[in-house]
Protein backbone atom coordinates (compact mmCIF):
# COMPACT_ATOMS: atom_id res chain seq x y z
CA UNK A 1 0.00 0.00 0.00
CA UNK A 2 1.29 3.32 -1.26
CA UNK A 3 2.24 5.97 1.55
CA UNK A 4 0.40 9.61 1.41
CA UNK A 5 1.76 11.79 -0.71
CA UNK A 6 1.68 15.68 -1.24
CA UNK A 7 3.76 18.53 -3.16
CA UNK A 8 2.86 22.21 -3.35
CA UNK A 9 3.43 24.33 -6.26
CA UNK A 10 4.27 28.14 -6.10
CA UNK A 11 3.39 30.82 -8.85
CA UNK A 12 5.91 29.57 -10.80
CA UNK A 13 5.26 25.76 -10.93
CA UNK A 14 8.63 25.59 -8.72
CA UNK A 15 8.71 22.60 -6.14
CA UNK A 16 8.52 24.32 -2.40
CA UNK A 17 7.85 20.92 -0.99
CA UNK A 18 6.89 17.44 -1.48
CA UNK A 19 6.58 13.68 -0.62
CA UNK A 20 6.35 11.01 -3.08
CA UNK A 21 5.08 13.92 -5.57
CA UNK A 22 5.79 11.23 -8.66
CA UNK A 23 2.12 9.87 -7.63
CA UNK A 24 0.53 13.25 -7.92
CA UNK A 25 2.04 14.36 -11.17
CA UNK A 26 0.45 11.79 -12.57
CA UNK A 27 -2.92 12.87 -11.39
CA UNK A 28 -3.09 16.36 -11.31
CA UNK A 29 -4.43 18.28 -13.71
CA UNK A 30 -1.79 21.16 -12.83
CA UNK A 31 -0.40 23.19 -14.14
CA UNK A 32 -1.92 23.05 -17.52
CA UNK A 33 -5.08 23.73 -15.97
CA UNK A 34 -3.60 26.18 -13.67
CA UNK A 35 -6.76 28.44 -14.08
CA UNK A 36 -8.81 25.55 -12.33
CA UNK A 37 -8.28 26.33 -8.27
CA UNK A 38 -9.41 23.26 -7.25
CA UNK A 39 -9.52 19.44 -8.02
CA UNK A 40 -10.78 15.78 -6.48
CA UNK A 41 -10.52 12.72 -7.76
CA UNK A 42 -11.69 9.30 -6.55
CA UNK A 43 -8.99 6.75 -6.95
CA UNK A 44 -11.02 4.02 -5.95
CA UNK A 45 -14.74 4.61 -5.58
CA UNK A 46 -15.38 1.85 -3.24
CA UNK A 47 -12.81 2.06 -0.97
CA UNK A 48 -12.07 4.60 1.82
CA UNK A 49 -9.39 7.60 1.68
CA UNK A 50 -8.38 6.86 -1.54
CA UNK A 51 -8.61 10.34 -2.92
CA UNK A 52 -6.23 12.89 -4.75
CA UNK A 53 -7.31 16.58 -4.66
CA UNK A 54 -5.48 20.32 -5.11
CA UNK A 55 -6.29 23.57 -3.79
CA UNK A 56 -5.24 27.42 -4.47
CA UNK A 57 -4.48 29.53 -1.27
CA UNK A 58 -2.78 32.76 -0.71
CA UNK A 59 0.16 32.72 1.09
CA UNK A 60 0.94 36.41 1.42
CA UNK A 61 1.33 38.13 -1.29
CA UNK A 62 1.27 35.28 -3.66
CA UNK A 63 -0.64 32.01 -4.00
CA UNK A 64 0.33 28.53 -3.53
CA UNK A 65 -0.44 25.29 -5.40
CA UNK A 66 -1.36 22.09 -2.47
CA UNK A 67 -2.00 18.76 -3.27
CA UNK A 68 -2.62 15.72 -1.70
CA UNK A 69 -3.04 12.40 -2.41
CA UNK A 70 -4.48 9.25 0.24
CA UNK A 71 -4.34 5.47 -0.50
CA UNK A 72 -5.98 3.94 2.15
CA UNK A 73 -5.19 4.53 5.74
CA UNK A 74 -2.19 2.29 6.74
CA UNK A 75 -1.32 4.21 10.41
CA UNK A 76 -5.22 3.57 11.01
CA UNK A 77 -5.75 7.52 11.91
CA UNK A 78 -9.16 7.26 10.54
CA UNK A 79 -11.40 6.58 13.48
CA UNK A 80 -9.13 8.41 15.96
CA UNK A 81 -9.77 11.37 13.64
CA UNK A 82 -13.47 10.78 13.58
CA UNK A 83 -13.60 10.50 17.27
CA UNK A 84 -12.04 13.88 17.87
CA UNK A 85 -14.29 15.70 15.35
CA UNK A 86 -17.12 14.26 16.79
CA UNK A 87 -15.90 15.04 20.72
CA UNK A 88 -15.47 18.42 19.39
CA UNK A 89 -18.46 19.15 17.40
CA UNK A 90 -20.99 17.41 19.20
CA UNK A 91 -20.25 15.95 22.92
CA UNK A 92 -18.05 19.51 23.52
CA UNK A 93 -21.28 21.30 22.45
CA UNK A 94 -23.70 18.88 24.18
CA UNK A 95 -22.02 19.46 28.42
CA UNK A 96 -23.68 22.61 29.01
CA UNK A 97 -26.98 21.00 27.44
CA UNK A 98 -26.63 17.62 29.49
CA UNK A 99 -25.59 19.67 32.85
CA UNK A 100 -28.94 21.93 32.53
CA UNK A 101 -31.24 19.17 31.92
CA UNK A 102 -29.70 16.95 34.58
CA UNK A 103 -29.70 19.98 36.72
CA UNK A 104 -33.83 20.32 36.30
CA UNK A 105 -34.44 16.79 36.82
CA UNK A 106 -33.09 17.21 39.54
CA UNK A 107 -34.88 19.85 40.97
CA UNK A 108 -37.90 18.21 39.37
CA UNK A 109 -37.86 15.23 41.78
CA UNK A 110 -36.84 16.69 44.91
CA UNK A 111 -39.90 19.30 44.65
CA UNK A 112 -41.82 16.13 43.60
CA UNK A 113 -40.32 14.33 46.72
CA UNK A 114 -41.23 17.48 49.50
CA UNK A 115 -44.96 17.39 48.15
CA UNK A 116 -45.43 13.37 48.46
CA UNK A 117 -43.97 13.70 51.79
CA UNK A 118 -46.48 16.66 52.96
CA UNK A 119 -49.15 14.19 51.26
CA UNK A 120 -48.16 11.89 53.46
CA UNK A 121 -48.47 13.28 56.68
CA UNK A 122 -52.04 13.70 56.16
CA UNK A 123 -53.17 10.52 54.41
CA UNK A 124 -55.89 8.26 55.92
CA UNK A 125 -55.29 4.58 55.24
CA UNK A 126 -59.10 3.59 56.13
CA UNK A 127 -60.23 5.98 53.23
CA UNK A 128 -59.26 5.12 49.53
CA UNK A 129 -59.13 8.57 48.53
CA UNK A 130 -56.55 9.49 50.63
CA UNK A 131 -53.59 8.73 48.57
CA UNK A 132 -50.76 10.79 47.34
CA UNK A 133 -51.38 12.23 44.11
CA UNK A 134 -49.16 11.28 41.02
CA UNK A 135 -49.74 13.58 38.65
CA UNK A 136 -47.32 15.66 37.32
CA UNK A 137 -44.70 13.57 39.34
CA UNK A 138 -41.59 12.79 37.08
CA UNK A 139 -41.42 8.99 36.86
CA UNK A 140 -38.07 8.04 39.49
CA UNK A 141 -40.21 10.18 42.02
CA UNK A 142 -44.06 8.50 41.63
CA UNK A 143 -42.65 4.93 41.82
CA UNK A 144 -41.78 5.72 44.79
CA UNK A 145 -45.24 7.42 45.89
CA UNK A 146 -47.17 4.67 43.75
CA UNK A 147 -45.13 2.17 45.93
CA UNK A 148 -46.37 4.33 49.07
CA UNK A 149 -49.80 4.10 47.80
CA UNK A 150 -50.20 0.47 47.24
CA UNK A 151 -48.28 -0.09 51.02
CA UNK A 152 -50.82 1.97 52.58
CA UNK A 153 -53.34 0.03 50.63
CA UNK A 154 -52.50 -3.45 52.27
CA UNK A 155 -51.90 -1.81 55.50
CA UNK A 156 -55.63 -0.31 54.99
CA UNK A 157 -57.08 -4.05 54.05
CA UNK A 158 -55.07 -5.60 57.40
CA UNK A 159 -56.67 -2.72 59.51
CA UNK A 160 -60.14 -3.17 58.25
CA UNK A 161 -59.86 -7.28 58.83
CA UNK A 162 -58.64 -6.61 62.39
CA UNK A 163 -61.46 -4.28 62.91
CA UNK A 164 -64.00 -7.04 61.81
CA UNK A 165 -62.70 -9.73 64.32
CA UNK A 166 -62.71 -7.61 67.24
CA UNK A 167 -66.72 -6.35 66.29
CA UNK A 168 -67.23 -10.00 65.60
CA UNK A 169 -65.46 -11.10 68.82
CA UNK A 170 -67.06 -8.52 71.02
CA UNK A 171 -70.85 -8.96 69.71
CA UNK A 172 -70.13 -12.79 70.24
CA UNK A 173 -68.86 -12.15 73.60
CA UNK A 174 -71.44 -9.77 75.11
CA UNK A 175 -74.28 -12.05 74.93
CA UNK A 176 -72.33 -14.44 77.22
CA UNK A 177 -70.96 -12.67 79.53
CA UNK A 178 -74.25 -10.30 80.04
CA UNK A 179 -76.04 -13.85 80.92
CA UNK A 180 -73.18 -14.74 83.24
CA UNK A 181 -73.16 -11.81 85.23
CA UNK A 182 -76.90 -11.73 85.57
CA UNK A 183 -76.53 -15.77 87.22
CA UNK A 184 -73.90 -14.90 89.44
CA UNK A 185 -75.95 -11.67 90.64
CA UNK A 186 -78.81 -14.12 91.14
CA UNK A 187 -77.00 -16.22 93.54
CA UNK A 188 -76.05 -15.21 97.89
CA UNK A 189 -72.81 -17.12 97.70
CA UNK A 190 -69.94 -14.31 98.70
CA UNK A 191 -67.44 -16.18 97.22
CA UNK A 192 -68.76 -15.86 93.97
CA UNK A 193 -68.55 -11.67 94.18
CA UNK A 194 -65.65 -11.85 92.65
CA UNK A 195 -65.95 -14.00 89.39
CA UNK A 196 -69.42 -11.28 89.39
CA UNK A 197 -67.01 -7.94 89.35
CA UNK A 198 -64.39 -9.99 86.75
CA UNK A 199 -67.55 -10.53 84.76
CA UNK A 200 -68.65 -7.06 84.52
CA UNK A 201 -64.95 -6.26 83.82
CA UNK A 202 -65.20 -8.19 81.25
CA UNK A 203 -68.24 -6.82 79.58
CA UNK A 204 -67.28 -3.02 80.23
CA UNK A 205 -64.07 -4.44 78.04
CA UNK A 206 -66.39 -5.48 74.96
CA UNK A 207 -68.60 -2.45 75.57
CA UNK A 208 -65.65 -0.15 74.85
CA UNK A 209 -64.48 -2.31 72.12
CA UNK A 210 -67.81 -1.59 70.52
CA UNK A 211 -67.85 1.93 70.71
CA UNK A 212 -64.27 2.24 69.75
CA UNK A 213 -65.42 0.88 66.72
CA UNK A 214 -68.60 2.99 65.92
CA UNK A 215 -66.45 6.02 66.94
CA UNK A 216 -64.16 5.62 64.41
CA UNK A 217 -66.87 4.28 61.69
CA UNK A 218 -68.62 7.69 62.23
CA UNK A 219 -65.63 9.54 62.37
CA UNK A 220 -64.37 8.33 58.90
CA UNK A 221 -68.23 9.14 57.97
CA UNK A 222 -67.86 13.30 59.33
CA UNK A 223 -64.40 12.76 57.12
CA UNK A 224 -65.96 11.84 54.00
Amino acid sequence: MAAPAFRILDEGDELIAEHNGSMISQLSPWPSKRSQDLWLVDLEEEKKLYVAGGIRQRVGDRSVWIEVATFGDPANRYLSIVAAEVFDDVWLPMIPLVLLTLGVATLSVRRSLVRAANQAETLMPLESSSRIDLSGMPSEAASLAATINSLIDRLAVQVKAQRMFLARAAHELRTPLSIITLELGGLEDARLRRLEEDGRGMSGTVDRLLTHRSAAGGARAVRQ
